[in-house]
């Protein structure tokens, strides 16, 4: 899997698809952010792209943060903070600004997820006791049911119970 590059350089690397089955990702989508400046790999002198582990945890990186919501821009702008700062103290307060920033979108996504965890398991506990049934699964044959109107009442009811207009 890991190939070397170099005499000079024993410092062992992968291959992009390698990168990619690796985190999960495609090959397109890590070209993508390569592209954007995000991750600066190593080229052989013929031109192929080589990752070390550090770039893979680049990588990484940033993918959680896109899975987690952040955009392409505010990726960018959080890899380009020390960069573009002139002394450590201007690069440690911006440091500290975006990660304030991130940790409020973090905490809103993680709200979101728990409610929709919560969604889910409200509806587990109630269609449970439709284990066995034997009417049709349609508004007609669930309503003279007696947890229908307790199906109803769980919010991802609506989305399992939608009934398609031709």
């Amino acid at each position: 899997m890991y190939e070397r590059t170099s005499d000079q350089d024993d410092r062992p690397t992968l291959r992009i698809g390698e990168v990619a089955q690796l985190l999960g990702a495609t090959a397109r989508s890590l070209r993508f952010y390569e592209e954007q400046g995000l991750v600066r790999p190593r080229r052989t002198a013929g031109g192929a792209r080589r990752y070390s582990a550090v770039d893979v945890e680049q990588f990484r990186l940033i993918l959680r943060l896109a899975r987690v919501g952040l955009s392409l821009q505010q990726i960018r702008e959080i890899a380009s903070i020390r960069r573009e700062s002139r002394t450590g103290d201007e690069a440690s307060r911006k440091v500290y600004e975006a990660m304030e920033q991130v940790a409020g979108q973090v905490y809103q996504q993680l709200r979101e997820c728990q409610a929709v965890l919560q969604d889910v398991t409200r509806l587990k506990s109630e269609v449970v006791q439709c284990f066995g049934c034997e009417r049709a699964p349609t508004p007609e044959g669930c309503a003279a049911c007696p947890i229908y109107e307790k199906l109803q009442s769980a919010p991802l009811f609506g989305i399992v119970a939608a009934v398609e207009h031709v």
